[in-house]
């Protein structure tokens, strides 16, 4: 029993050996496909976020087709503040 004992730790610390060496390969070669991977979570997030909330990304396309850039910032500016003054009414 002793001597099966000595041989099953025997092959365990050789298969532990083998599993850290393929985890550092691992993450070797899945270092190249950080930036590809991270990408493709963009897209999922941005896809989501479209099927999630559709009428402000309508609202939000049709703001800027309708009015300049620049002319959207400034209402977005005023309607920030206004936001601001209603919150602070209604804080008191």
């Amino acid at each position: 029993m002793n001597s099966r004992r000595k041989r099953i730790l025997e092959q365990r610390a050789i298969l532990v050996e083998r599993a850290q060496a393929q985890r550092l390969l691992f993450g070797k070669s899945a270092e190249d496909l950080r930036s590809p991977i991270r990408f493709a979570e963009d897209g999922i997030h941005l896809f989501k976020l479209v099927t999630n909330h559709p009428v402000m990304v309508l609202m939000g396309s049709l703001g800027f087709k309708r009015f300049r850039i620049l002319k959207l910032l400034k209402y977005i500016k005023n309607g920030i503040v206004i936001w601001k003054i209603i919150h602070s009414f209604r804080t008191r």
